[in-house]
């Protein structure tokens, strides 16, 4: 398994760097002309077609991974398909601006893939349907919440690296061969991407890459089982692999609400927008959220092996800090 798991991320890695060149001048000849989104940043131009790269290395990696007998599983069919309908709709987004409605929609539609190939929550307490509904919920949350994450150089790409290391680590442990090497490939195009995305970026995810990225993450945290039922606390290390891009959801949403913004409104209440307002400096600020990433991924993988009793002591120090967090960075005053 480990070693499957290394020639998965070693493909990704090496499809992605070699492709997204290709796409980033692919894209700035075409957008032009297509309507598909371009910034102009200190005088570049900058296409939001970072994700095209990415999914096809998807496509070839698991074309590659088929050959292994037990890889093809149902489940892994259903992340094929639903991945491609949610690249499809961030591709068509990234083009002619779709409706909040129209994107919600296309996630569902990916996330009902994903369901009839079996792939949901497994949840004893909650039942069969309860499990579908839950997974419904969780898939359109992580989607949009690394959605919204990507707003600064290198932040969507290096969270989501970050995520699927300790979510390989947990794989690992928990000894699932297609979460391995779904981890690894997102590992792999994460850092192959990044090359071309960290600050200055040239290219950016769009939506066609961060919501591929959420897809992907939320599918990969639904199949690996995290704990035997006397210990009930490791149901919570899918929730705080993605802590970040969870708690950075909640908090813009609590700020747009509190200052009476639009909660569907685009706005500089995001912690790292926050931080640059604050004068810190794109590198530093960066580097803060990738730590408290990392913070929250040691504490999943930590909270997935101890007893309840610890895990609520962890769970404890956690929310604390974020308690902290929330206090120190909403207190930044910003504008619009």
């Amino acid at each position: 398994m480990v070693i499957v798991s290394i020639f998965s991320l070693l493909f990704s890695f090496t499809f992605t760097l070699i492709f997204t060149p290709h796409i980033l001048n692919l894209a700035l000849k075409i957008a032009p002309f297509k309507k598909g989104k371009v910034d102009i940043k200190e005088g570049k131009r900058i296409s939001h077609l970072g994700g095209v790269g990415i999914f096809i290395s998807f496509l070839i990696v698991v074309l590659l991974m088929s050959l292994h007998k037990d890889f093809f599983t149902s489940q892994a069919k259903g992340i094929i398909l639903g991945t491609t309908i949610i690249f499809l709709v961030g591709i068509l987004d990234d083009f002619i601006e779709l409706s909040p409605a129209t994107k919600f929609l296309g996630q569902i539609i990916a996330t009902f893939a994903l369901v009839v190939f079996g792939a949901t929550t497994k949840m004893v307490i909650a039942g069969p349907v309860g499990n579908i509904f839950i997974t419904f919920i969780w898939m359109l949350v992580i989607i949009n919440a690394l959605n919204l994450l990507d707003i600064m150089d290198g932040l969507c790409s290096g969270i989501t690296v970050i995520a699927a290391g300790a979510f390989l680590v947990v794989s690992f442990i928990s000894n699932n061969l297609v979460t391995s090497i779904l981890c690894s490939f997102i590992i792999g195009a994460g850092l192959g991407f990044l090359r071309y995305n960290f600050p200055p970026a040239r290219i950016y995810l769009g939506d066609n890459g961060s919501m591929v990225f959420g897809f992907l993450l939320a599918a990969t945290a639904i199949m690996i089982d995290y704990a035997p039922l006397k210990r009930q606390i490791a149901l919570l290390t899918p929730i705080l692999v993605l802590g970040l891009p969870l708690f950075d959801t909640a908090f813009v949403i609590l700020m747009r609400i509190l200052h009476g913004r639009a909660v569907m409104k685009k706005s500089k209440d995001h912690f790292a927008l926050r931080l640059l307002t604050a004068g810190w400096k794109e590198p530093k600020t960066l580097l803060l959220m990738y730590l408290f990433a990392l913070f929250f991924g040691a504490s999943a993988i930590l909270i997935n092996r101890v007893s309840n009793l610890q895990g609520g002591v962890i769970l404890v120090i956690i929310v604390s800090i974020c308690g902290l967090a929330l206090k120190k960075i909403g207190a930044i005053k910003i504008d619009g």
